[in-house]
């Protein structure tokens, strides 16, 4: 979809020079395993797609803090992916995908995007066994395009985890994860205030299990712990002291006297969700997220989602 140019904004452009470590080193990384892959000699890959179509709604979707900036919303999410999976030897697996995604919401439609996504997964095996434990590296490099171009960028993803059975029913999980998103530039609203807002990164660490309940029921309950920076609206004038902001940009997403603001958090996240095997290929899930958010000025942010998700797999 296009970018839709707020009256009053110029237009905008990604700046391509953002975070070039990360960036270079996930673009290097992909490249090299297309190559490894391409001059291995399997033939035989097989390839996986699945299609996804969610419903959910959003507590909080500014994250703001309490008051009328509190918007509840609904929406809809439609995803397709699809890639290779490759063996590329006893108990090494590699995976490469293509992802597109669309999300809209019945209210403040601004926020309406999709994204293009490519994604890696290498994962190991370590010894014999459904309960041989399993460590893996993930990284992704998405395009997100929103009708509000202020949220417009890229999105950089990196992970290292690990996984292993315990019985026939259960099975843990830890990971550690590094986050990079840009947005678009915009006119400072102050000078000397920044007004790159969504230009962010953090850190996370998650911890998890997964509870198999029945032959087609699967519980998932998992932990997350994230540092790094975020961001919040807030209903307010330029006399404002953005006190604990390190940037401000007007939002005309949500209304011409709101802003949104750039701060340092600690996050927590638990997440529950409940998958049920309809079929071979199909899965229907139930998810819940509540979310706890404490910035450096020790003002609280809360959010809670609700989610159910159709997801089939062709292979």
């Amino acid at each position: 979809m296009g970018h839709w140019n707020q009256p009053g904004y110029p237009r905008r452009h990604f700046t391509e020079s953002a975070n070039p470590i990360l960036r270079g080193g996930l673009r290097l990384g992909l490249g090299l395993l297309l190559l490894v892959v391409s001059h291995s000699g399997l033939a035989q890959a097989q390839w996986v797609t699945d299609i996804e179509a969610a419903m959910f709604v959003n507590s909080n979707i500014g994250d703001a803090t309490a008051g009328p900036d509190v918007h509840s919303v609904t929406g809809l999410t439609e995803a397709v992916s699809t890639g290779p999976f490759f063996e590329l030897r006893p108990g090494t697996n590699l995976m490469l995908k293509g992802e597109a995604r669309y999300t809209e919401f019945n209210r403040y439609t601004a926020l309406d995007g999709d994204s293009l996504a490519a994604k890696v997964r290498l994962e190991q095996k370590f010894g014999l066994g459904r309960q041989a434990p399993r460590a893996y590296l993930a990284a992704s490099d998405s395009r997100l395009s929103v009708r509000d171009d202020l949220r417009s960028g890229w999105q950089q993803t990196l992970a290292l985890g690990g996984r292993s059975l315990f019985g026939e029913r259960m099975a843990l999980h830890a990971e550690m994860g590094w986050d990079r998103r840009t947005g678009t530039a915009v006119p400072e609203v102050r000078a000397g205030l920044p007004s790159d807002v969504f230009d962010q990164s953090g850190r996370r660490w998650t911890i998890g299990g997964d509870y198999t309940l029945t032959g087609a029921l699967l519980l998932q309950i998992e932990s997350t712990v994230r540092r790094g920076d975020a961001d919040y609206i807030e209903t307010t004038t330029l006399a404002d002291t953005f006190e604990g902001a390190t940037a401000v940009a007007r939002d005309p997403a949500f209304g011409p006297s709101v802003f949104v603001e750039k701060i340092q958090v600690h996050a927590l996240f638990l997440d529950t969700r409940l998958s049920w095997a309809v079929g071979e290929h199909t899965s229907v899930n139930f998810g819940f997220r509540r979310q706890w958010t404490v910035d450096t000025t020790g003002t609280l942010y809360t959010r809670s989602i609700t989610a159910i998700t159709y997801q089939y797999r062709f292979d």
